[in-house]
This record gives structure tokens, C-alpha cells and sequence, in this order.
């Protein structure tokens, strides 16, 4: 049986499904103490895999865990790193169209 729990993470609600057991997480997003960890067979939270895309090194997600020196695991976390990648360009892209 899966149990939802909720966490308060940088102002905004994240959830997330955690099983019964510890290795049968569903989910790639965990929140703890205020970090998010988008990646966490490698540990990598949002504050590292922003870092690394904002520093033009994370055109892909697989750059991204190059960049951390990580491989891919499970893969639960590549489109979240993906989707990380387009909020960048999106914001970059209205940032240069309001100079």
C-alpha cells in the first residue's frame, strides 16, 4: 500500500508516493529538510541540477550527470531534469526579450 506524503519545500506543496519499502520509491522527487532531490540514486538536488544548467554545462540531462560526476540509475529523474532544462531556456528567453 503506497502512502502520500506531503512536503513544504521553498514555498510551494511537492508530493510525493513513498512504498511500503525504502527501495521501492515511485517517485523522483523527495523532499527533506527543505531539499529537494530530483535525482536520488545519485543525490543530486534541485539547487545543484539548477546550478549546473544555469552554467550552460546542462544542455541534456545526461550532461547534467556528467557534470555532478553521475550516471544514471534508475532514470526516474531524467525528465524532471529534463523539464529543469526547458524552465531555464523559457526564462532565459523572456529575460533577453525584456532587454
Amino acid at each position: 500500500m503506497l502512502t502520500i506524503i506531503n512536503c513544504i519545500a521553498q514555498n510551494s506543496l511537492s508530493f510525493f508516493w513513498l512504498a511500503n519499502r525504502s527501495d521501492m520509491l515511485s517517485s523522483h522527487l523527495l523532499c527533506r529538510r527543505n531539499i529537494l532531490f530530483v535525482c536520488i540514486c545519485n543525490a543530486l538536488n534541485d539547487q545543484t541540477v539548477r546550478t549546473i544548467v544555469a552554467s550552460g554545462a546542462g544542455t541534456s540531462p545526461g550532461a547534467i550527470l556528467r557534470s555532478a560526476g553521475c550516471k544514471p540509475q534508475c532514470g526516474r529523474c531524467l525528465p524532471d531534469m529534463a523539464e529543469m532544462i526547458t524552465e531555464h531556456q523559457t526564462a532565459s528567453a523572456f529575460a533577453k526579450a525584456a532587454d
